[in-house]
């Protein structure tokens, strides 16, 4: 039920202690654009709902179907890792690709330096 997931969206909000302009740069968005996912005028869709979980170490489940607990403590993801997600959620579609294919190659040349066979 999407308004359940935006009551949550709240909720996850409200117990980090940040207001909406705050969490919307965390996230990367505007601050419009987090208020009328808040409010129910935008779904939220699937990209923001894992960036949440994983930004804050909240539970997918949980955000989605309001069981078990909101707190992930199964998530493992360091600031560096979360800065990481974020950056890359504000590249344009046509941008990520470029960046993968450049990742892919970076780990390929890592690989060979350490004498490993690339993957």
């Amino acid at each position: 039920m999407q308004e359940d997931i935006n009551r949550r969206l709240v909720e996850i909000r409200v117990a980090l202690k940040k207001k909406q302009g705050e969490f919307a740069r965390e996230m990367g968005i505007k601050q419009g654009t987090w208020s009328d996912i808040e409010a129910g005028k935008n779904p939220v869709s699937d990209r923001y709902i894992r960036l949440v979980c994983l930004a804050f170490k909240i539970s997918e489940r949980w955000l989605r179907t309001g069981e078990g607990e909101m707190l992930d403590d199964e998530a493992t993801l360091s600031a560096e890792d979360a800065e990481l997600i974020r950056l890359f959620h504000l590249l344009s579609l046509r941008a990520r690709p470029l960046l993968i294919e450049y990742t892919q190659k970076l780990i390929a040349d890592e690989q060979v330096l350490r004498g490993e066979a690339p993957h």
